[in-house]
Formats: structure tokens, sequence, C-alpha cells
């Protein structure tokens, strides 16, 4: 494909998108550098280069991804702030996203009895237009820990972590920044914990 249309860009973002896998990283990695230099400003571009990143970087033993998003006074905050030398979950959800919350909400025992150990969670919620169903989730659930919001994609931390369809997602970081785990549960993280606190 040494000259690949639209088609090419969009069936990329499709394919990576839904996590079709591809039989050689470097092809994929080729391609996406052929339409980023035949389409510099096309919408897709940003999304389709942090996909093609985070399929060579976001699994175990690599350093979980630094990213920004906003508190809920507005403030743009690092994950590293909350997160630096301790083991983590880093817990990708959405206010509309069920399974998401009842993941959390499971997390709720295993942080509070972890938390004094060196374990945290921090959140960032994938939210519309405003702020009012984040913060109304956050106060059902009851989550102890703190959760930033990433409105209308601002700083597409969906397709940086590869999951740019699910409405969220489970990292288990370590405490030099490493992913243990991905895509992974309450049940497999307190079995990590145990084993390295218990």
């Amino acid at each position: 494909m040494d000259d690949p249309g639209i088609f090419a860009l969009s069936r990329l973002y499709r394919d990576l998108s839904f996590d079709i896998p591809y039989a050689d990283p470097g092809d994929m990695k080729a391609l996406m550098q052929v339409l980023e230099k035949r389409y510099p400003d096309h919408p897709y571009i940003p999304a389709v280069r942090d996909l093609v990143e985070a399929r060579s970087t976001v699994k175990p033993g690599n350093r979980y991804i630094e990213v920004s998003a906003l508190d809920t006074d507005g403030n743009e905050r690092h994950i590293s702030e909350f997160i630096e030398s301790k083991i983590a979950v880093i817990n990708l959800w959405a206010s509309w996203c069920g399974p998401c919350r009842r993941k959390a909400i499971q997390l709720i025992p295993i942080y509070e009895k972890y938390e004094d150990k060196g374990f945290t969670v921090f959140s960032v919620a994938a939210e519309f237009k405003n702020t009012d169903k984040f913060l109304a989730a956050m106060e059902q659930d009851g989550y102890p820990w703190p959760s930033l919001v990433d409105l209308d994609n601002r700083f597409g931390i969906w397709s940086k972590y590869g999951i740019p369809n699910a409405g969220g997602g489970l990292f288990l970081v370590d405490e030099h920044g490493e992913i243990v785990l991905i895509d992974t549960n309450p049940a497999e993280i307190e079995e990590y914990l145990r084993q390295r606190f218990d």
C-alpha cells in the first residue's frame, strides 16, 4: 500500500477501535506514518496516532501513560500527582457505563483494606457536555478516591489507553509505575494485593 487513500485511514481507525489484531505491528506504524503525511489535518489522525501507540505501550511491564484531565473545580491535573510511588488502579469509567460503575463499587472495600499499605485508586470519567451526571454518580456510588473528568474527549484518554469504544477499563500499576494488569477486574486486583501485602 504505497499510496493509501482516505479509506485506509478510516479502516485503520476502525480496526484499532475494535481491537482487530495486526499480524505485523510494524506495518501498522508504517501505514500510520504515511497517512499522517497525507492527511495531517484529518480529525481521525490524533486518535489513530494514540491508538497505534497504545498497541505497543499499554501492556504489562511498560510504564503507565501519563494523562491529564480536569478535577471537579475545572483544574487540569495529572495522574502522576495521585499515584506516584503507589500500587494503583487507574479506573477509566463513565456515569453512563453500568458495568464500569459496578466494578468501581467492588473496588471500594479493597481500597479501604489496602489504602494504608500503599495502594490507591485513581479514576477518570468520560462525560459529555457537563459534569452533572458525573458528580451525581460519584455521590451515589460513594467513591472514596479522587476522580477527574475528560469532558467531550478533550484529552483523548481512552484512545491513549487503547479502549476508545469501551465505557471504561481497569489498569493495575505497581509502585514503580509499571503496568501489571490490563483489562482486569476487582478479583484479580485483590489477589495481587493479597500476595503483595498479606
